[in-house]
């Protein structure tokens, strides 16, 4: 195996087994809601699924306990809101995409333009002091890198999504992904486990040799200078007209993307429900 000991890069983890309080504990879930997934970027789709204006998908986040509606405005830009009528809080999208020239709510015809607006209400004159300016949808961040549409819950994050990527955004700018989207498929399944279990089997590569053994079995066995899955994805190189990717960060993105490329839709500590890859 590597000769790289990441516990001594990372001291504070320690060394004892890994505790199991996290991946049982419904207290501790519900931190993960507040202080994980309601304050990061979350991958929702491609821009391939939104290509022209009035074209919307749906994603339901049961981690968040909210529904979003992402979708393309007439001047192009992609925005993203709580799938929900400001009326009486009914869910306003009910499929999982489409393509529209407005938003109607199905119970009492309340609708939205685009861009979230308040446009129309049924018997508006029975209403009193009806403000339509103040009643929009409520508007969640979105913005895109690479073709991949991220949402934020909070509609001003401290951390912009370039940011949020970091260095992996960097290693994996200019990327053709669009050229391979052609070839894109989407599953789902459901999965009777903590969702950290999932993650943890992507972050680790110690089962590498064994599970992958025929197709990249050498990927984290070599000596000297480390250069994971270079071998393995050399084509995917010359997609990217001849530039191979050689970083390591970036290797390790694409060979677990579901990290932050993946949608993963968390329900309960115990049971996530379903998973989504794409």
């Amino acid at each position: 195996m590597t000769d790289t000991k990441w516990h001594a890069q990372y001291p504070e983890l320690g060394t004892g087994p890994v505790p199991i309080e996290p991946y049982i504990s419904p207290e501790y879930f519900e931190l993960e809601r507040e202080r994980i997934f309601r304050r990061m970027w979350l991958n929702v789709g491609r821009e391939e699924e939104v290509p022209n204006p009035g074209d919307y998908l749906v994603k339901d986040l049961p981690v968040c306990k909210t529904s979003v509606v992402v979708v393309r405005g007439k001047d192009g830009r992609i925005r993203a809101f709580h799938n929900v009528c400001s009326h009486r809080g009914n869910k306003l999208a009910w499929d999982r995409g489409g393509s529209c020239q407005m938003f109607a709510c199905k119970f009492h015809g309340w609708t939205y333009n685009l861009q979230g607006q308040l446009t129309f209400v049924p018997d508006e004159e029975s209403f009193f002091d009806l403000k339509k300016e103040t009643l929009g949808l409520t508007p969640v961040a979105a913005d895109t890198w690479e073709g991949f549409i991220f949402i934020h819950l909070n509609p001003r994050p401290e951390e912009s999504l370039r940011e949020f990527l970091g260095e992996f955004g960097k290693d994996l700018g200019g990327y053709p992904f669009a050229q391979l989207s052609t070839t894109r498929y989407t599953w789902t399944t459901e999965v009777d486990a903590n969702w950290k279990i999932l993650k943890d089997g992507f972050q680790e590569a110690f089962h590498v040799a064994f599970l992958h053994k025929r197709s990249v079995p050498d990927a984290f066995t070599s000596r000297g200078e480390r250069r994971p899955l270079e071998g393995a994805f050399k084509d995917l190189g010359k997609v990217s007209q001849g530039k191979i990717l050689k970083s390591p960060q970036t290797q390790t993105f694409i060979s677990v993307n579901s990290i932050c490329l993946s949608t993963f839709l968390v329900d309960e500590p115990q049971r996530p429900g379903k998973v989504e890859g794409g």
